[in-house]
């Protein structure tokens, strides 16, 4: 009998698609995932928020205690005394309660208040970054396919918004609309609504990522597989659906964390004079201002707050520049994985 012919090695790239390669490549970079875990962490603090108030502090974020006293080892302090100075952080002598102290104005647990405008920090900055990923999506798919005309307009809307001083426009109308409101025919949103800050966090970051996309976009429209599916009778809406869009993927992920962290030091910013989020609403920027009053006495009312901005953006940033060099299959580090032999990567393939 013949022998049998050699049975074929297993196709590993079959087996291992892009996106799992990419998120190997992830895994590798300690940097990266030292960041989530970080960013995880800072997340789960912050929706704890209602368990540390209800269960340990015994408080709310705006309840005020000016005129209080608590118990700290057997001795009676006023949360705020007479010359108008407050509790300083009790870390764990009274039970967790005022655990860093109270803030300046109403005597309010700064505990509870940093980990409920940590909430609110992270909820404008993912919603103006998602806002404005969809925004730059949208136009730079209209720019990038239709070109002529509709990208002359885009293009050059996207210029103007690009030249402004972007924090002074985004302060001056902050301002306007908290003193306002917005109310555009049956639409009326509030001054102190936190869509207001969303929106102009948005706009104004619009160029930062709509230009990128559209550029990514032209080059996507002159490669051969969109001419088949024309070919085979695709319309325009179809191709940018199922063609374009999928293929910018790996990019929209990479911008959208990287918005994040700038969106958040935008509202900071504009909180932090007045423009962004409005009280009762609390925001980390918006308890920096209130503490730089007390910054010699009770330095910790500002410092608590700018620090978890710091840890925040820091760690946004690391995992975006980590999904950047995992999603790329041009990296050092997919060049490196073809030549160790964990998987076969052809020079030309496509965005993972």
């Amino acid at each position: 009998m013949a022998p049998d012919p050699p049975t074929a090695a297993p196709n590993r790239v079959g087996a291992h698609g892009p996106w799992a390669r990419a998120g190997r490549r992830f895994l590798r970079n300690r940097a990266a995932v030292a960041a989530a875990a970080l960013f995880v962490l800072i997340v789960l603090f912050v929706l704890a928020a209602p368990l540390w108030a209800d269960h340990v502090a015994g408080t709310g974020p705006n309840k005020s205690h000016t005129l209080d006293k608590i118990e700290v080892d057997g001795e009676q302090r006023d949360v705020v005394n007479v010359e108008g100075l407050p509790l300083g952080p009790q870390w764990f002598d009274a039970g967790g309660k005022f655990f860093l102290g109270a803030d300046g104005r109403l005597g309010r647990d700064e505990m509870v208040r940093l980990m409920y405008a940590g909430r609110t920090s992270l909820l404008v900055g993912v919603g103006a970054a998602l806002l404005t990923s969809m925004l730059a999506v949208v136009l730079s798919l209209l720019a990038g396919y239709y070109r002529g005309w509709v990208d002359t307009a885009i293009a050059r809307t996207l210029d103007v918004l690009w030249s402004l001083p972007v924090f002074l426009f985004g302060l001056a109308i902050g301002i306007s609309l908290a003193l306002g409101g917005l109310e555009v025919g049956p639409i009326a949103i509030s001054g102190g609504s936190l869509l207001i800050p969303i929106g102009i966090i948005a706009v104004f970051s619009l160029p930062y990522v709509a230009r990128p996309i559209r550029s990514q976009v032209i080059s996507l429209t002159e490669m051969e597989f969109l001419e088949a599916a024309r070919a085979q009778g695709a319309g325009p809406i179809r191709v940018m659906w199922s063609e374009i869009l999928p293929n910018l993927a790996s990019t929209i992920i990479v911008f959208t964390t990287l918005a994040i962290a700038n969106s958040m030091l935008f509202e900071a910013g504009l909180s932090f004079l007045g423009a962004g989020v409005q009280p009762p609403n609390s925001s980390w920027g918006l308890m920096i201002s209130g503490g730089v009053d007390l910054l010699k006495t009770q330095p910790l009312l500002a410092i608590a707050p700018g620090l978890m901005i710091t840890l925040t953006v820091l760690s946004l940033n690391l995992i975006g520049d980590g999904l950047r060099s995992a999603l790329d299959p041009h990296s050092r580090t997919g060049i490196e994985e073809a030549r160790t032999g964990a998987v076969s990567v052809k020079p030309t393939e496509g965005p993972a």
